[in-house]
């Protein structure tokens, strides 16, 4: 997923953006009957309990890197395409269901993480399936996201962000993606760096609930229209068993989630995820992530949390200062840097790419491209990032 696609999708869908990460508002009709029965108030443990129990998970599992792979399903219709959202009898992408394979590998130490998910991907773009590399890392201090395909044209590029903690937000949203929240959520639920779904906020419901043969406490979350659910059993350190998202009731995204690792039973060893439409009830996507392996606490070199930026990426960075960075990633780290009279003529990225610092477009032929980056890159960085990879719906809850 790209920058222009998430422009395109800012300004002509209305989506949910929440802590939970980015979700486009869909629809799911019964995906499976809850047998519910009382339990006694009394029994019942505390949010601060249960994410008490969760916090020794982190002293567990100080390092690791896992890796797993992702059959992801894509609806037909369920994409943009570079114009962005189609009218009723305008194209449809993708013009059928389509099903790609992406192998997914997560790196942590600490509270430094890299997150990479490689393979053939919709890039919105292109209107098309394109082999890419999405790579999103922290290293203690600022945020980097690379986001690596073949093309270099004024429609399909390499392109890179940074953003200090303190500017991104994502402190509160993180890593909260269908294809990560089981297991970022397994070795860092309460770490906000890692997106947990599940802050103090939350209720714990009065009753409990049979879930693929698990008896759950529930846990509750809404705001807004917006509501989730996560199922957690007791008889595995609350584990997470399924999270559902709902809008107006209805629940429009699950997760179910699969343990049987002996040596760390609160790590899954895979998960599948199935998402609607809101208002057409049409399938969009599903998910099917088995884990392929698994090292705990096992050195990890500093060099898996730097990230250089392809070469001829265009890349933005918003570090807290008041003007934001842009510049052509140059072989050998140099830098071809936008200038501030530059980026007020709006280049287009062929102009930027095959001139000097400064002499792009001095001709007055523009590219509307550029004008969208610089507007809203401050707020769209942290929705990029949230987005690695995903196929997610951006705007704010009206």
């Amino acid at each position: 997923m790209m920058w222009t696609a998430y422009l395109g999708q800012i300004c002509m869908r209305i989506c949910i953006v929440n802590r939970i990460g980015l979700l486009t508002m869909s629809v799911l009709v019964s995906l499976s009957t809850a047998v519910s029965f009382p339990c006694a108030a009394s029994g019942l443990p505390t949010i601060d309990e249960i994410r008490l129990t969760w916090s020794r998970r982190e002293e567990l599992v100080e390092a690791a890197d896992i890796r797993f792979k992702k059959v992801l399903t894509i609806g037909k219709g369920s994409q943009f395409g570079a114009s962005g959202l189609p009218g009723p009898n305008g194209p449809v992408f993708p013009p059928a269901d389509l099903t790609v394979v992406n192998f997914i590998r997560f790196i942590v130490d600490g509270d430094r993480f890299r997150f990479i998910v490689s393979g053939p991907q919709w890039d919105n773009r292109a209107e098309a399936v394109v082999d890419s590399e999405h790579v999103l890392i922290f290293d203690g201090h600022e945020y980097r996201a690379s986001f690596g395909v073949p093309e270099k044209n004024d429609r399909v590029h390499p392109i890179g962000f940074i953003s200090s903690a303190s500017t991104t937000g994502l402190q509160e949203s993180g890593l909260a993606l269908p294809h990560s929240v089981p297991i970022t959520h397994a070795i860092r639920p309460v770490n906000s760096r890692f997106g947990t779904p599940v802050k103090q906020d939350w209720k714990v419901q009065p009753e409990t609930e049979l879930i693929n043969e698990r008896s759950c406490v529930v846990l509750t979350s809404g705001k807004g229209r917006l509501s989730q659910q996560l199922w957690v059993d007791p008889a595995s350190e609350w584990s997470v068993i399924r999270w559902s998202v709902s809008f107006d009731g209805n629940i429009f995204m699950q997760t179910d989630v699969k343990y049987s690792n002996r040596d760390w039973p609160f790590i899954p060893t895979g998960w599948s995820m199935i998402r609607y439409e809101t208002a057409t009830g049409q399938f969009a996507e599903s998910q099917e992530i088995p884990l392929e392996s698994l090292e705990i606490n096992k050195p990890v070199s500093a060099d898996a949390f730097q990230l250089d930026f392809p070469v001829d990426a265009f890349v933005t960075a918003n570090l807290g200062t008041e003007q934001q960075q842009s510049w052509i990633a140059r072989p050998n780290n140099e830098k071809r840097l936008v200038t501030r009279e530059e980026s007020r003529r709006t280049p287009t990225y062929t102009q930027l790419l095959e001139t000097k610092s400064g002499q792009a477009a001095l001709d007055g032929t523009r590219g509307r491209w550029m004008r969208w980056v610089l507007a809203v890159s401050g707020i769209l960085l942290p929705l990029v990032i949230l987005g690695l990879a995903s196929r997610r719906r951006v705007a704010r809850d009206r």
